[in-house]
């Protein structure tokens, strides 16, 4: 009898501890600029990870210049290029990836814009750049230096993205096995992270456009920073990044 009670007991303890649980999460919300914090709960089965986020609240504290000027929008929470449109090549994180293998996100205000990957910060070293150009309704995989695009690598005439869209990427791979995905996810995208190299919202989220078979005459196999530009006059919204 004694040991049947103090099952009943146990039992009724662990009830009362688990109704009391609950699951906290941490949302980028009201977060300030450059705080590492958690993004949402990654999908199960996800391999990926969020290395910082950046909703462009209050200032730009924490990125660096390729080239050019760069201002805060107070009233729209945004960031936008101050110097002439040649001389806005990018802007990177000065928070670096673990690895040359990556994705990022950013919200692409005007319909205009690109996500600059693989830098080393040193703009005469190169580095590549996805970016989607309106007037020419293109994708185009770039490689870029201090001195502008130097090498189209390759384009993609169908995407159509929308003001205030959002841009997700991933890359992996060296030299000519560099390959490039890309998805257009809306002004609400699902999730603010990759599901895996492959799918974004869950397993079966293929990329819309995937830039792979390429023949690289620049080929960029280092640098770890991650970031925004390459693109005249326009605005760029909320950003996220992280490894592979």
């Amino acid at each position: 009898m004694q040991k049947l009670l103090n099952v009943l007991l146990c039992f009724a303890l662990f009830t009362f501890v688990s109704s009391q649980a609950a699951i906290i999460e941490i949302t980028p919300a009201n977060a300030k600029m450059m705080n590492l914090i958690a993004g949402p709960v990654l999908t199960a089965g996800s391999t990926t990870s969020e290395v910082f986020n950046d909703l462009f609240v209050d200032d730009i504290t924490g990125w660096n210049t390729i080239s050019g000027g760069w201002e805060h929008d107070n009233v729209n929470d945004e960031i936008q290029c101050t110097w002439s449109a040649s001389d806005c090549v990018t802007y990177y994180v000065t928070s670096a990836l673990t690895a040359v293998n990556g994705w990022a996100m950013v919200r692409l205000v005007d319909a205009d814009g690109g996500i600059a990957f693989r830098t080393t910060g040193t703009g005469s070293e190169g580095f590549y750049a996805m970016r989607y150009v309106n007037g020419e309704s293109q994708l185009k995989l770039a490689y870029w230096t201090d001195g502008g695009q130097q090498e189209t690598i390759a384009t993609n005439p169908d995407p159509d993205f929308d003001a205030e869209d959002y841009m997700g990427i991933t890359w992996t791979g060296l030299g000519d096995s560099l390959v490039v995905s890309v998805w257009d996810l809306g002004a609400a995208p699902c999730e603010n992270k990759p599901y895996d190299v492959d799918n974004w919202c869950a397993a079966s989220d293929a990329a819309e456009h995937v830039f792979t078979g390429l023949t690289i005459t620049n080929e960029v196999d280092v640098g770890l920073y991650v970031g925004i530009g390459t693109y005249n006059d326009t605005d760029y919204g909320a950003f996220y990044a992280g490894d592979l």
